[in-house]
């Protein structure tokens, strides 16, 4: 179905995987089965979740995004419902065969999701915030899979910042078609909303050394982390013209830095 939004719910599957190279390098061929089962679950963990929001927000996309399933009248809102749900009852299955924390880490998110969008949906800013844990909770779940990583937690917590300046930035650009929802640009203003949102982009940059500090990863990170960081900076620049542009850049920085820790993890 389109509502799975089949690019964004790849990112987390990468995610898992991202993290499981992280943390067992070369060695991860002993946890193909697990590693393989752990993307699909989060993959479908994340099409359920934005299916579930795309019948929660079925009102206001009729403005901001028309051309969806829902608004669009090609998808029924009961039938995105029931799909959402039956998903997330099949990624939680999934998870037990991986092992008990993965488990875990899947029902904590799956109540999490509903509880925001059912919940706490109403009050400004709690999305942005959730969006970022469930990313930093696939981190967190693909290393699991294998073992604890501190890079991979590191990463999880820079990750958490990005996406929740990304998400900040998102609202901004759809200010106008959220008239009856509670988002911060709408809550504290544009302006205000612009300098929250570039603070939680650039406090990835301020961290960003953390682990060749702590000794994890060789200078070889480096490179990569700097060339993430300019772009962060340059992102933060360029949301005060273009919201739209500025959310793709983030999203691209977000993919240099998850190489930058590749790298480190490799070298």
């Amino acid at each position: 179905m389109k509502t799975f939004r089949i690019l964004t719910s790849a990112l987390g599957a990468i995610a898992v995987l991202a993290a499981a190279l992280i943390v067992a390098g070369t060695g991860i061929v002993d946890y193909l089965p697990q590693v393989t089962l752990g993307i699909l679950i989060v993959f479908f963990f994340s099409a359920a979740s934005n299916t579930l929001n795309d019948y929660i927000d079925r009102e206001s996309d009729k403005k901001n995004h028309p051309e969806r399933p829902i608004p669009s009248g090609k998808l029924k809102p009961k039938t995105a419902l029931i799909a959402a749900l039956f998903i997330f009852l099949l990624a939680l299955a999934g998870s037990w065969f991986i092992n008990m924390i993965c488990f875990s880490l899947v029902a904590l998110a799956f109540v999490i999701e509903l509880a925001y969008e059912f919940l706490f949906k109403k009050f400004a800013g709690i999305g942005n915030f959730v969006i970022g844990f469930q990313t930093a909770l696939a981190y967190i779940f693909g290393s699991y899979i294998i073992g604890e990583s501190k890079a991979v937690i590191i990463l999880a917590v820079l990750s958490f910042f990005a996406v929740v300046g990304r998400e900040i930035i998102k609202d901004i650009e759809d200010v106008k078609g959220d008239k009856y929802k509670k988002t911060i640009p709408r809550k504290i203003g544009i302006k205000k909303a612009r300098l929250l949102s570039s603070f939680f982009i650039l406090l990835p940059v301020a961290l960003s050394f953390l682990p060749y500090y702590f000794g994890l990863f060789s200078w070889y990170y480096l490179p990569t982390v700097v060339a993430a960081d300019l772009i962060f900076i340059y992102d933060v620049i360029i949301q005060l013209k273009n919201p739209k542009k500025s959310r793709k850049i983030a999203k691209g920085a977000m993919f240099v830095a998850l190489f930058a820790f590749l790298i480190g993890a490799f070298t």
